[in-house]
């Protein structure tokens, strides 16, 4: 046995007697060095195999932890440098690239819940450009700052649902774009996951709402411009939207082509839903309706 440094899976170093087993294949003059291929056994019950270097781990060697948990890859001065993959004892691992024991470079992290991250990491945290995929079936593809949804990037919901823009600490913030799975669509400002500031709402059935917003809710001044091409259906709509409270609301009973000629320049995009043929005769509806 003869004195010998050991590593925690953090790579704080502690110091006792171990047990040493290798091939000198150096030993200079006036220098006994551990070098070459060896297994250090540790008194905490740590084990290390793998290649050495003047008394350090140098190159590819596994090191099981009395924890359970184990690393497999390259070493360099000590530490974990270069490719390898470390199994924690709760289930989670990750496979990637190291640098001073940290994760460092491009790697994948899976966690026992189900999720993974895949793209860059820096200094043991998320940073750069990354995919996370969630046990759940939603996905997100884009920035990452110090761990933390950040920058450009694309949200998928499992329910189909998408939201695409800018993030910052991990929520929407800033502007993007959500659109429903069923074809309602909101462009404009988020805070903190939730329309806030300026921004445009248009539903499916052609209703379009574009001012200004509250923690997720219309507010302060803008236009709420509800269609309905039948007449009679338009005349009920007018009654909710009285009986509702809500104000700077214009009804409309117009064709949607016509709607588009006159207020593109308005509004950025408008959306209409597709007529119902019971409606109208089938005549007027070959001719009129929209598709």
């Amino acid at each position: 046995t003869q004195a010998a440094q050991g590593k925690n899976q953090q790579g704080n170093q502690h110091r006792g007697q171990a047990a040493f087993q290798m091939q000198l294949l150096h030993r200079p003059q006036h220098h006994d060095f551990q070098q070459g291929n060896g297994t250090m056994y540790y008194y905490n019950g740590d084990v290390y195999t793998g290649n050495w270097y003047e008394d350090k781990r140098e190159g590819q060697g596994t090191y099981k932890f009395a924890t359970g948990e184990s690393y497999v890859g390259a070493w360099k001065n000590d530490k974990k440098h270069g490719k390898g993959r470390f199994d924690w004892n709760n289930g989670n691992y990750y496979d990637g690239f190291w640098k001073d024991n940290q994760m460092s470079g491009k790697g994948t992290y899976h966690y026992a819940s189900g999720d993974s991250y895949t793209g860059a990491w820096l200094n043991g945290q998320q940073h750069g450009r990354g995919i996370y995929h969630f046990q759940n079936g939603d996905r997100y593809e884009g920035g990452y700052v110090d761990g933390e949804r950040s920058g450009e990037g694309v949200f998928y919901f499992a329910n189909g649902n998408k939201y695409s823009g800018s993030f910052k600490l991990g929520e929407q913030n800033g502007e993007g774009t959500y659109t429903w799975s069923n074809g309602d669509v909101y462009k404009g400002a988020w805070r903190n996951n939730q329309p806030h500031g300026k921004g445009l709402q248009t539903w499916k059935n052609g209703n379009i709402y574009e001012g200004h917003w509250k923690n997720g809710v219309m507010e302060g001044e803008g236009v709420l411009v509800a269609n309905e091409v039948v007449p009679n259906r338009a005349k009920i709509l007018s009654q909710n939207v009285e009986r509702m409270g809500i104000k700077n609301c214009i009804v409309t009973s117009e064709y949607p082509d016509k709607l588009a000629r006159n207020m593109s320049a308005y509004f950025d995009l408008i959306v209409v839903d597709e007529c119902h043929r019971g409606s109208l005769n089938e005549e007027k509806s070959k001719k009129d309706c929209c598709k």
